[in-house]
């Protein structure tokens, strides 16, 4: 730099032998001759040192609109990622308490229905009061008779409760009886209007338990709360003798 500005200060006439030094032309505006009645457009007149000023100028703004334009560019990009991505964590997070949800349900049914499975397996092995049954035996001799006056013994159950399981043995001489569990109202019903009318079929549609035997042991649930009538029923001409026993 020292050394090109002592050249140019010291340097011989253009017209010496070995001049190299280049002399920088001032920027001189030429004029354009203008005709009569022509208006060119203001500013055009001038360019010839205004149009690398200019071109430099909108070069560099070029360039910073575009470091701009990209900068814009880069975070619009970057929250549409953003974007995207928490959407794919809602959804993720949505499918796991789906997930969460339905497992939980599964495990609820099958804990249940293990549950259930187990209650009825064990419902046999579940120990069982056992049936009530008579104290002491007891023997009664029934008179014969017919289908429309039948002989008849009664051995009254009081203060059965609902659901009270019994287990009574029996044991028929000299033939064989019909048994009838029923409650006593029934029982009185029957004898009552049998006594009054006479010749009336036994009523057996009021029986829990209806059997046919000479020896067995009846058993039956009672179906409600009171006094309960096991009923010895003799249609045969002859007379018989029944034994009513304890049972398990």
């Amino acid at each position: 730099m020292l050394s090109r500005t002592y050249l140019s200060l010291n340097s011989p006439p253009p017209d010496s032998p070995g001049s190299s030094v280049v002399e920088r032309q001032p920027c001189i505006t030429s004029e354009k001759a203008v005709g009569p009645g022509f208006n060119p457009r203001p500013g055009l007149q001038n360019q010839g040192c205004m149009g690398p000023l200019l071109n430099s100028r909108f070069h560099a703004i070029t360039r910073v609109m575009g470091n701009s334009r990209g900068r814009i560019d880069f975070s619009r990009t970057s929250f549409i990622r953003r974007q995207l991505m928490e959407s794919h964590w809602r959804r993720l997070q949505s499918m796991a308490r789906r997930f969460l949800r339905r497992r939980t349900i599964i495990i609820g049914t099958v804990i249940v229905a293990l549950s259930v499975g187990i209650v009825f397996a064990s419902v046999p092995y579940l120990p069982h009061p056992p049936p009530r049954t008579l104290q002491t035996p007891l023997t009664h001799s029934v008179r014969g008779g017919t289908q429309n006056n039948p002989g008849i013994f009664s051995l009254t159950l009081a203060g059965v409760s609902s659901n009270d399981n019994f287990a009574i043995g029996v044991n028929v001489t000299n033939g064989m009886a019909t048994f009838c569990v029923m409650p006593e109202s029934s029982f009185i019903i029957w004898t009552s209007r049998n006594s009054t009318y006479g010749g009336i079929p036994f009523s057996f549609d009021s029986c829990i338990l209806n059997e046919q035997t000479f020896q067995t042991t009846l058993r039956f649930t009672a179906t409600s709360q009171g006094n309960w009538d096991v009923v010895a029923v003799n249609t045969n001409p002859q007379a018989i003798t029944v034994d009513y026993t304890p049972a398990t």
